[in-house]
């Protein structure tokens, strides 16, 4: 047992800040999605979160893993929209990371730098939450932000089509795009 988990697992009011701030943030940016999706009234962009879902949901069917020992992740009295509260085993990959990174990716292509340095600050805070409250094993991690990155690479062209026959970076995106 590291020692913040054991601080976690030992006082209530921790515990229940650190999983209710992570719920929190990750609805929000869920939400945050779901509303700049909504707006442009484009819904092939719905198409690398589609990806994602579908994907992790055959995986998960395929690889069952083991509640984590020290597994610390209580009902908050904070209700979610997107987060299951007891283990169900859908460990890998996470869908944390996996929304958070492409969340990043998706504002990053948008040019909305606040939104994308929000997706960045919520992906390290998801993935330090994740390890502190042994909710996740450290390849479930690794596996969501690859899941993340993945899903947005496969869709991107058909999501956000290129002007005028260039190649767009995704990192640097252009203003004429």
């Amino acid at each position: 047992m590291n020692p913040i988990n054991s601080i976690i697992s030992q006082y209530w009011f921790v515990d229940q800040f650190v999983v209710a701030s992570s719920s929190l943030l990750i609805d929000s940016l869920y939400l945050m999605l779901l509303f700049s999706i909504a707006r442009k009234r484009k819904v092939i962009r719905v198409l690398p979160f589609a990806l994602m879902y579908i994907i992790r949901f055959a995986i998960q069917h395929l690889c069952y893993l083991p509640t984590p020992k020290n597994y610390v992740w209580n009902r908050p009295s904070v209700p979610s929209l997107t987060i299951f509260y007891e283990p169900v085993g859908d460990f890998y990959p996470s869908g944390h990371v996996a929304l958070s990174v492409l969340a990043f990716l998706y504002f990053r292509r948008l040019d909305k730098q606040v939104l994308a340095k929000f997706a960045t600050v919520c992906t390290i805070y998801q993935i330090l939450v994740l390890l502190a409250t042994n909710s996740h094993y450290c390849i479930d991690i690794l596996g969501g932000a690859t899941l993340g990155y993945t899903s947005w690479h496969i869709t991107r062209k058909y999501t956000f089509p290129c002007k005028h026959g260039k190649r767009t970076i995704i990192l640097r995106p252009s203003k004429q795009d």
